[in-house]
């Protein structure tokens, strides 16, 4: 895929690039409005929490392990940070996960008291 900016293209296609950039705002619209929640489906997800920059600056990730893909992250970690990802489920999309994975930290125990009906949860020691 190539990339470039609205001068580049609005030359490439003879318009100004004021047009380039509306073209390109309907496009991305229209693309984002098909694309289905990456939540949607969920039925086995990892979560780790992470350190990076020496350590002074950590991140918790959750993957979907059906997908092979990142689908949520956000600064900090602990209880609190999972949380926020689960916040962002609809119950819907909460009660289809059945299997949490993740290392034995103590705070990801708060995942069975969201996730109803919680099948498996896996833990690294």
């Amino acid at each position: 895929m190539t990339v470039a900016n609205r001068k580049t293209v609005s030359g490439f296609l003879h318009v100004s690039w004021r047009t380039a950039g509306a073209v390109a705002r309907r496009i991305a619209e229209r693309v984002k409005a098909s694309m289905s929640s990456p939540f949607d489906g969920l039925t086995a997800v990892g979560v780790d929490g992470t350190g990076y920059r020496k350590g002074h600056a950590y991140l918790t990730v959750v993957v979907d392990h059906e997908r092979h893909r990142v689908i949520w992250a956000h600064d900090g970690v602990g209880g609190d940070v999972f949380d926020l990802f689960f916040k962002a489920l609809t119950p819907e999309q909460r009660a289809s996960i059945k299997v949490v994975a993740g290392d034995g930290a103590r705070w990801i125990v708060c995942v069975q008291l969201v996730v109803a009906g919680l099948v498996t949860m896996i833990f690294r020691v």
